[in-house]
């Protein structure tokens, strides 16, 4: 399965593409830890983008229990402190878009 993602800021757009097998998923993060929950995907995460830019929320997610941090989650966030599991695992939306991709 193909997911292109076309997303735009400004007068920036940016357009990923990306393939998804949900039996050989495998994940790549740039040189931090390789776990990340099984409900972050592609979908989920390019919805948390643009409802962050509509609504200028600052949102994340957590890698580790998948939970989303509903404030004071920079977009570049990295390892930022969860409220629910308490692990330093929070990425910001943007941050967590190329992760996936």
């Amino acid at each position: 399965m193909t997911n292109t993602v076309r997303l735009q800021y400004g007068a920036t757009r940016v357009s990923l593409v990306g393939t998804q097998d949900p039996v050989n998923e495998k994940r790549v993060t740039t040189g931090r830890s390789n776990h990340m929950h099984k409900s972050i995907t592609m979908p989920r995460v390019a919805r948390l983008v643009s409802s962050n830019e509509r609504k200028c929320e600052n949102k994340g997610i957590c890698k580790a229990c998948g939970k989303t941090k509903s404030e004071g989650c920079e977009p570049d966030a990295r390892d930022y402190l969860c409220d629910h599991c308490g692990a330093n695992a929070v990425d910001g939306a943007e941050e967590l878009l190329f992760a996936v991709a």
